[in-house]
């Protein structure tokens, strides 16, 4: 299932998304926090936002390349 940025994995789980290919970024709101997930050329990062004001510096943010995933699964 396919609904937008995000598809379902696989049929198993409610909750498991993979970000489509053909977007490089969603947004996903969780309470009153906005959660910014974006893929970039060599990994993904991931920046929190208090809700409505997600143009503000983020609370905190993460990211990793492929390369330090690759061979951990």
């Amino acid at each position: 299932m396919t609904d937008g940025a995000l598809a379902r994995l696989g049929d198993a789980s409610d909750t498991d998304y993979v970000l489509s290919e053909e977007h490089t970024s969603c947004w996903i709101t969780v309470g009153n926090i906005s959660v910014y997930v974006r893929r970039c050329d060599e990994g993904v990062s991931v920046d929190l936002f208090p809700l409505g004001v997600e143009a503000d510096n983020s609370l905190a943010g993460t990211s990793a390349t492929f390369a330090e995933a690759r061979g951990r699964s």
